[in-house]
């Protein structure tokens, strides 16, 4: 979705379509925290009759960790960057914020 406004965003967030960002400031406490949910639902049915039609059932992988890796541009100057979680692993590569994180819903805190 193009931005229509005339100012850079503060983050930027790139992840897969299955993941849902929401960026929120916490001017009190001097950080954005970045909320990144993943769903991975697994396919119940498969095409496989003629025409494409769903006749045959899976059965969802319950196992599966969710796992899902984000890309953050932060546009403003900061201290530190952080996961909520101990198992979500966050690297700063070539000015880049990359998040790879096997939670459903995990935290990213970006200290000013």
């Amino acid at each position: 979705v193009p931005n229509s406004f005339d100012h850079q965003p503060i983050v930027e967030v790139k992840a897969p379509l299955t993941v849902e960002a929401v960026v929120r400031e916490q001017a009190e406490k001097n950080r954005i925290v970045v909320h990144l949910v993943g769903f991975n639902h697994p396919f119940q049915s498969v095409a496989t009759g003629e025409g494409g039609s769903l006749n045959e059932k899976t059965v969802p992988l319950m196992e599966e960790p969710p796992l899902f890796k984000a890309q953050l541009s932060i546009h403003v100057p900061y201290k530190k960057v952080s996961a909520f979680s101990a198992d979500t692993t966050v690297t700063e590569k070539e000015g880049q914020i990359e998040v790879l994180c096997d939670q459903v819903h995990d935290a990213v805190i970006i200290e000013l």
